[in-house]
């Protein structure tokens, strides 16, 4: 049980490692770091998880009726610790889980950066496009030509045909 007790102090370690690194930079080696980790906890999970039955059992007060009560409390702290390596374990998994959150969170805040960038981009260069569309024009657009657009106005073409369909 102290080995497993030294890869969780060892896997933290590498865990928190990891979410620096992906705070400071999100590179390719931060998704195979967080692989090689995920892997690592699945391999001692799978490693433990047999033994659940046995260190149970061993626990169980009926496992061995003729044994003292000392004895007796060395089996229940053994199948303790047992529960408490399968509860790091579990976390573990968790921590790496959350590692992962961050790190899709990274990509996503940059990805989202990078379309504001592109959407302003695309808003400026169709402004300029109805701008030179309008103004390459193939036909005589008046407005252009006065200093001040009569279109609605009392002189303009359109005033005129207001005014001449009144009374």
């Amino acid at each position: 049980m102290h080995s497993v007790e030294r890869e969780r102090e060892s896997f933290e370690r590498s865990v928190e490692r990891l979410e620096e690194s992906v705070l400071r930079d999100h590179t390719a080696e931060s998704i195979d770091e967080l692989r090689r980790l995920r892997k690592g906890s699945s391999r001692l999970r799978r490693m433990l998880a047999p033994h659940r039955v046995l260190f149970t059992s061993v626990a169980r007060p009926d496992f061995r009726p003729d044994a003292d009560s000392k004895s007796e409390a060395h089996l229940k702290a053994l199948g303790d610790q047992f529960e408490r390596a399968m509860d790091v374990i579990e976390n573990a998994r968790e921590q790496i889980i959350g590692s992962f959150e961050l790190f899709s969170n990274q990509v996503a805040l940059e990805t989202n950066a990078s379309m504001r960038v592109l959407t302003f981009i695309t808003v400026v260069i169709g402004v300029q496009t109805v701008i030179a569309g309008v103004l390459g024009m193939n036909f005589d657009a008046t407005f252009f030509k006065n200093a001040r657009p009569r279109i609605l106005g009392r002189g303009g073409r359109y005033g005129r045909r207001c005014h001449s369909a009144g009374p």
